[in-house]
């Protein structure tokens, strides 16, 4: 009776599975894009930040 009942867990959980991934998302390229924006965001200011200490420390072993 408890194998059974574990194999009947098992189907329910491969059952849940296979239902949610063949679902068609609504909505959710916007999100994606929005997030990939701020993450593109972050990164350029990253970049500018690094480039403006390599300005200052060239300015600054210079003299």
């Amino acid at each position: 009776m408890k194998l059974f009942n574990l194999l009947v867990l098992v189907l329910a959980a491969v059952a849940m599975l296979m239902g949610g991934a063949s679902a068609h998302p609504k909505g959710a390229g916007g999100g994606l894009r929005k997030g990939f924006k701020a993450i593109k965001a972050g990164i350029g200011a990253i970049g500018a930040i690094g480039t403006g200490h390599e300005i200052y420390q060239h300015v600054k072993n210079r003299g």
